[in-house]
């Protein structure tokens, strides 16, 4: 026999919930009273053998259960209900139990003892002590989460290593900083010693090892590799575990934080490079007063000598000489101009696009291929796109002089660190050592790295950063810029938005498809045309190729639209893989199963072999269409060519390669048809 009385009337809901075994009708009344009182949805029972039949399902915050001599019938009621977390805390209850019952009791989990008969002051007393130990275990909790929240969420990098030097911990932070995941970077070896910088490593390992043997802090500068390769530079501090392993005679544990200092290591740098300029401009300002003049008159001395005595070869090294000064004087004349910016938010993959397409024909006439790892997901940045443009041009041209005949350089855009950047890769000149500390000032006489001063001040005035680095055999370029959004001073304002200005090449728009590694239809319009005209002024062939995917209706009604945009995501990487052989073709979406590709510099034999090269891809995948069984997807192409003695233009030859897919699909499908055969 059971009955239940609960604090239900009151205004607010009981927060804890108790349970009361007794048999005496009076006992259970007073401590469901005091219960209640104190804020418990109670619940009496007065049976032992009952209690596991009628709380089957719940569970009690505290319970009072009654214990009864000799046997102490009751505890083992007790121990079950805290074995199986039917129960939070137990009092238990007893009227002349000896002590080893009681000692019992507490061994077995109960957390006081109540002797019987009671007056209700000691009753209050120790529902009050339990209420107190539960709101401080609840402070200690939320103290907890507010520090593990903490340690998660701040904006340093805070870890701790084994004696091994492998991960015991690491917070959250490690996604933003280094674009790992903490249960990625806890479950490879060594990760942290991994991610320092190869010239750090060494001296921050043997800095490690010298805080575990003798147990002092340590702290030093050092740099981090983000997982796109991007260098993070700060200061990495370690605090040995206080916990000594008693076997081995050593800590245990080192915990410690990493400090990004990126940002301020940038500003600094350019806080310098912005000393420099100033300082080359006090210079040349000097130079050119104190030292053309006199140039001028050696020059025009040397001039009228060359006259009378034309022989004299000392005459013409004189000359030599002052027109190499003077042209020396005008590159830092010019170097120092202000650059006019107008900056707006630009697609840094599209930039570098549109200056590989108009590189491209001087890296196919040296037979020098470029391998691109663009990040698809890229934000914008703040740039001039005209200007831009031009630098990475300029990037391109030198890390394409740089590369041997049959060689490769590389390319790659990534985000980290708050900025969008641009990395180019080239090998070494042996003929042109780079030197870090002058390829950027503008005291380079001709070369490839003629232009790069100039692409440095363009992009120091559009507040980013360019570095030249060596690393091996390899010469490292990266360009750095803001992200879309982040505003330059009033000069540099966007305010020319305002104006109506036209959208200029790589104005912020989708670059790659989301479902599909390709080119976004958004932007064959623009490149189609830039080749058309580059094909017309060069006097060279340009071809297209539509592919369409056939029966793609039925296959799409038969599997459904998921299935559609991974068929649509194997088949552009199928054809992506057929076009890495030629750096200069581009792909595009252009339409919803159909796909463009447009070959520079390429006539009709050429596009037709690239064309069947792509059918064959298509077939070669052998995906199922679906009806009939055996069916495979295919693909039918068109091919319409623009020759420089018969220049077409754009709607014409994508009309032209219109009619020849479909010719392709009326002979059978599967097929490859050109306007011109």
């Amino acid at each position: 026999m059971s009955f239940q009385s609960s604090a239900r009337g009151c205004e607010l809901p009981p927060l804890f919930t108790a349970l009361v075994v007794d048999d005496d009708p009076a006992v259970s009344a007073t401590i469901s009273h005091a219960l209640r009182q104190a804020g418990f949805d109670t619940t009496t029972l007065r049976q032992h053998h009952d209690v596991l039949r009628e709380v089957e399902g719940r569970r009690f915050n505290l319970a009072f259960i009654d214990v009864k001599p000799p046997d102490a019938a009751g505890l083992e009621l007790a121990a079950t209900l805290k074995q199986g977390n039917l129960v939070g805390d137990c009092i238990v209850m007893a009227q002349g139990a000896p002590f080893d019952t009681v000692v019992r009791a507490v061994k077995l989990g109960a957390y006081d003892y109540l002797q019987k008969p009671f007056n209700p002051a000691d009753l209050k007393l120790i529902i009050s002590r339990v209420r107190e130990r539960w709101e401080l275990k609840q402070r200690v909790r939320r103290a907890e989460l507010q520090h593990a929240a903490l340690i998660q969420n701040i904006p340093l990098l805070i870890y701790a290593l084994n004696r091994q030097l492998d991960l015991c911990f690491i917070n959250k932070t490690v996604e933003e900083m280094l674009g790992f995941a903490p249960d990625d970077a806890m479950l490879a070896p060594r990760w942290l010693v991994e991610r320092i910088h190869p010239q750090d490593r060494d001296m921050v390992v043997a800095l490690f090892e010298r805080s575990f043997e003798t147990g002092q802090p340590i702290s030093t500068q050092s740099r981090l590799l983000h997982r796109r390769g991007a260098v993070v530079h700060g200061i990495v501090r370690t605090i040995p575990y206080l916990e000594y392993d008693t076997h081995a005679g050593h800590i245990r544990r080192l915990d410690g934080i990493f400090v990004d200092l990126t940002d301020r290591i940038h500003l600094e740098q350019a806080l310098v490079q912005s000393a420099r300029l100033k300082t080359l401009g006090a210079i040349s300002a000097e130079v050119a007063h104190e030292v053309r003049n006199p140039l001028m008159s050696i020059a025009g001395f040397a001039r009228r000598l060359e006259k009378k005595s034309p022989d004299t070869p000392e005459v013409g090294i004189i000359l030599r000489e002052s027109r190499r000064l003077e042209n020396l004087l005008n590159r830092i004349r010019d170097y120092l101009k202000p650059v006019p910016i107008h900056a707006r938010e630009v697609s840094l993959n599209i930039v570098l696009a549109d200056a590989h397409h108009h590189v491209a024909p001087e890296m196919e006439a040296r037979r020098v291929w470029c391998a691109m790892d663009l990040d698809e997901q890229l934000p914008p940045a703040q740039a001039d796109p005209k200007l831009l443009t031009q630098v990475v041009g300029d990037l391109l041209r030198g890390a394409l002089q740089a590369t041997p005949p049959g060689g490769t350089f590389h390319l790659r855009t990534y985000a980290a660190a708050g900025k969008v950047h641009l990395e180019c890769r080239h090998p070494v000149d042996p003929e042109r050592p780079l030197n870090p500390e002058m390829v950027l000032l503008p005291f380079d006489e001709g070369g490839f790295n003629e232009g790069l001063p100039t692409g440095h001040r363009v992009v120091t005035s559009m507040h980013g950063t360019m570095q030249m680095t060596q690393e091996g055999d390899e010469v490292v370029a990266t360009v750095s810029l803001l992200p879309g959004g982040e505003e330059y001073d009033a000069g540099h304002s966007l305010a020319h938005a305002a104006n109506g200005d036209a959208a200029e090449p790589g104005a912020q728009q989708r670059c790659f498809e989301e479902e599909a590694p390709v080119l976004a239809e958004s932007v064959f319009e623009d490149l189609f045309a830039r080749a058309l005209r580059t094909g017309r002024a060069r006097g060279e062939a340009v071809s297209v190729i539509l592919l369409d995917l056939d029966h793609f209706e039925a296959c799409l009604a038969h599997y459904g639209q998921a299935w559609a945009q991974q068929i649509l995501a194997q088949v552009a990487d199928a054809i992506s893989d057929v076009l890495n052989r030629d750096p200069c073709a581009m792909v595009f979406r252009h339409g919803p199963q159909e796909l463009a590709v447009i070959l520079p510099n390429a006539g009709a034999d050429a596009a037709m072999q690239t064309a069947e090269a792509l059918r064959a891809a298509v077939a070669d995948l052998r995906i199922p269409r679906g009806t009939p069984p055996d069916a495979v997807l295919t693909a039918s192409l068109g091919v319409a060519v623009s020759l420089p003695e018969t220049p077409l233009i754009q709607a014409d030859m994508l009309a032209e390669a219109g009619k020849a897919l479909f010719l392709a699909k009326q002979q059978g499908r599967n097929a490859v048809r050109c306007a011109l055969s």
